[in-house]
């Protein structure tokens, strides 16, 4: 009968990307060259992504996906006490205007005031 330390197999370790000591006494160092995590390819990539961010969140589909999201989960007033239901009309008023000054970055919302409450 075989019992289980008769049965195990050394452990296949894969040492690639990373340098090994050989040795009790380092005599030969082996190195493996890694690969680069994010190319320079990549890197140039999300630079572009990155730069056309604020385009892409005040594109008119992603505006109207939020407001749809925003009716639908019925959510409670911000600071400036609107309702959901009075957000429509506020929007087909003032929504270009207001996606103007956030694309020129002159957009300044207003202040949360926060209430510290002592137990």
């Amino acid at each position: 009968m075989k019992d289980s330390r008769d049965m195990q197999r050394p452990q296949k370790t894969s040492y690639e990307g990373s340098p090994t000591e050989v040795g009790l006494e380092v005599q030969d160092r082996k190195e493996a060259c890694s690969i680069p995590s994010v190319s320079s390819i990549a890197k140039a990539r999300v630079q572009v992504d990155t730069a056309n961010l604020l385009k892409q969140i005040l594109h008119r589909d992603n505006l109207n996906k939020a407001y749809k999201k925003v009716k639908k989960n019925k959510g409670s007033h911000g600071v400036d006490g609107m309702q959901v239901d009075e957000l429509l009309s506020f929007l087909k008023q003032h929504g270009k205007a207001l996606i103007e000054e956030i694309a020129i970055e002159k957009y300044k919302p207003l202040l949360i005031i926060r209430k510290v409450f002592f137990i």
